[in-house]
């Protein structure tokens, strides 16, 4: 009962930051705890994962087959400044990806933290809901800092 209750608390918050792949992936794991698939489920979290990321690629590689971006534009991306900088924050983005990764396989209830976040950021700040493993990398980042610190 309590898995089925935070899936419907994290539906309501992502309806509320109005983030729908949120809202539907809640919607579902609730319907799936609902229904005692969600331990078993639970074997499917790396297959899970490793879909999510191949799909995010294929959005990101869809204007490399579609013609809107050429070898001028890759060349012009990577080697101008704006390029360079770009190319050293996709490096960092991925690894806090895998920290975010990481910490999220370790403190779960994290991810509530960062909802509630992306939430205020969205109501009060005009913000846009990121992905959550680039959040949780940041929060693994900052708490690995802060414990170096104290």
């Amino acid at each position: 009962m309590q898995p089925t209750v935070l899936m419907l608390v994290i539906l309501v918050l992502g309806v509320f930051a109005k983030n729908r792949l949120l809202t539907a992936a809640a919607a579902c794991l609730a319907f799936f705890s609902a229904t005692r698939f969600g331990r078993e489920a639970q074997v499917l979290q790396p297959l899970f994962l490793n879909l999510g990321v191949l799909f995010l690629l294929f959005a990101l590689l869809l204007p490399l087959i579609s013609g809107d971006v050429g070898f001028k534009d890759v060349s012009v991306a990577v080697f101008s400044l704006e390029g360079l900088i770009a190319l050293v924050i996709g490096v960092w983005a991925t690894v806090l990806g895998r920290l975010g990764v990481g910490l999220l396989k370790v403190r779960p209830g994290i991810m509530l933290g960062i909802t509630f976040g992306s939430i205020a950021g969205t109501a009060f700040f005009s913000g846009i809901p990121v992905g959550p493993l680039v959040a949780a990398g940041l929060v693994a980042l900052l708490l690995s800092l802060f414990r170096e610190l104290s």
